[in-house]
């Protein structure tokens, strides 16, 4: 249960969905993934870190440079799913 709670938790902001949606494409820096979210730099590693303490991303340094990585499918399958919810509630 503590886990689904991190999970549901996680996903339950709209900046940690736009970081997931980023990644599907693969790896990125936190940079290239401010550059892509148009959020500020200090944000997106709050959020980032939370992705990764609930387990749905990986964390690579490669010196001073930073990577992430989706940690399997699951994020995007958790994701497509409640897109699909919602399509359905607006129909």
């Amino acid at each position: 249960m503590e886990f689904m709670a991190r999970v549901f938790t996680a996903l339950g902001e709209p900046m940690r969905l736009r970081l997931l949606d980023a990644l599907s494409a693969g790896e990125r820096s936190v940079n290239e993934l401010v550059a892509a979210t148009g959020t500020s730099q200090p944000n997106a590693s709050k959020h980032l870190s939370v992705l990764v303490n609930a387990g749905m991303l990986r964390r690579r340094k490669e010196g001073v440079k930073v990577c992430y990585s989706l940690a399997g499918e699951l994020p995007l399958q958790l994701v497509s799913l409640m897109q699909a919810a919602e399509l359905r509630q607006v129909h």
